[in-house]
């Protein structure tokens, strides 16, 4: 808790077409950023999600705030679309 605090572990909930490679793309840019993976959730078949898409739950952690917003830069220069999530609580990623 003390490092969501520190907002050194950040949750993001980024909503994809379900093709394949989309994971991987996810990853490489979050790699590339320099911060560190610690959990994903695929999820495909919840009704909230629409046909043809998917939403990857992914908990990362990095240096700061400053290196959070890098990984959220990346992921939107590349096209993503996605929501900042709590690391704990009902907000987790992973939750429904």
């Amino acid at each position: 808790r003390g490092l969501e605090r520190e907002e050194r572990i950040v949750g993001f909930r980024v909503y994809i077409s379900d093709r394949p490679g989309m994971l991987g793309r996810i990853a490489t840019l979050i790699g590339k950023s320099g911060a560190n993976i610690i959990e994903v959730w695929h999820q495909r078949l919840f009704l909230d999600v629409p046909a043809q898409g998917a939403t990857v739950d992914v908990l990362i952690e990095v240096k700061d705030a400053s290196h959070a917003r890098l990984v959220e830069e990346a992921l939107k220069s590349d096209g993503f679309s996605f929501k900042r999530l709590k690391a704990s609580g009902k907000d987790a990623p992973g939750g429904a």
